[in-house]
């Protein structure tokens, strides 16, 4: 269902014409490029770089300088995007929280995640983020033998983004 609602709502685009690839995962130009198409951006209004490894010709610079100029990310550091680099989940729940906070909505919401056995792997840069995304239905978590997981550092695939971002824009009614 959340990749048959992001695809009605043109969020993603398939890897082809017939196909999503589900369990391919996303790098943060990806990311960039669905939150951007999330906020009906128009790409001729982003032209540039703000950032040193994002050449203005990518397919993604649009998206990349669209998601710099309205604080969805500040980059990885040293002036630089990483594009190609995947996005983990942790990033990806922090990334949202900003594209929500950009949005006008309420970012201070946040729940505990002790009931998840790996909360302890959460970066510290990552953890209110993390928590917004627990309390607002974002993340639910993945459940292995009665056992809650976050996978905070584990590579966001196109499958999860869809579910995490068809929580937020389009389920959960705190944000209908």
């Amino acid at each position: 269902d959340a990749v048959r609602i992001c695809n009605e709502n043109e969020l993603f685009n398939g890897t082809s014409n017939t196909t999503f690839t589900p369990d391919m995962k996303m790098t943060r130009a990806m990311l960039a490029q669905v939150l951007a198409n999330a906020d009906g951006y128009n790409k001729a209004e982003y032209t540039g770089s703000s950032f040193k490894d994002v050449d203005a010709n990518a397919w993604y610079a649009s998206a990349v300088e669209w998601a710099s100029k309205t604080g969805v990310t500040s980059g990885t550091g040293n002036g630089k995007f990483s594009p190609d680099t995947l996005i983990s989940r942790e990033q990806l729940a922090t990334m949202l929280q900003r594209y929500a906070q950009y949005k006008g909505m309420d970012i201070t919401t946040e729940a505990p995640i002790d009931s998840f056995v790996d909360a302890n792997d959460v970066s510290e840069w990552a953890e209110k983020g993390v928590k917004w995304a627990v309390a607002n239905g974002v993340i639910k978590g993945s459940e292995s033998n009665g056992i809650l997981y976050l996978k905070p550092a584990n590579n966001a695939m196109r499958s999860e983004c869809a579910q995490m971002l068809s929580n937020f824009l389009y389920i959960d009614p705190v944000y209908e």
